[in-house]
């Protein structure tokens, strides 16, 4: 099993738990669809939030967040 997700046009192929750095955006408007399977989004402050196939999720800007998809 793989998480497929797109952001701003690209494509992202992940194996489960694969995970990204701690991060922010400069802009509004980045986000995640998920195509397959789910995608953890952890929030500096908020909840996680879990973004399932089907799903997406604007990310604000400077908000640092990490992704990561589940182990098996």
């Amino acid at each position: 099993d793989f998480c497929l997700s797109r952001g701003l046009g690209d494509v992202y192929k992940r194996q489960p738990g694969q995970s990204t750095i701690f991060h922010t955006h400069r802009f509004a408007g980045g986000g995640v669809y998920v195509i397959e399977v789910a995608f953890t989004l952890e929030l500096e402050g908020p909840a996680p939030v879990v973004v399932r196939a089907g799903q997406s999720f604007v990310e604000s800007p400077q908000l640092r967040m990490a992704g990561f998809t589940e182990h098996d």
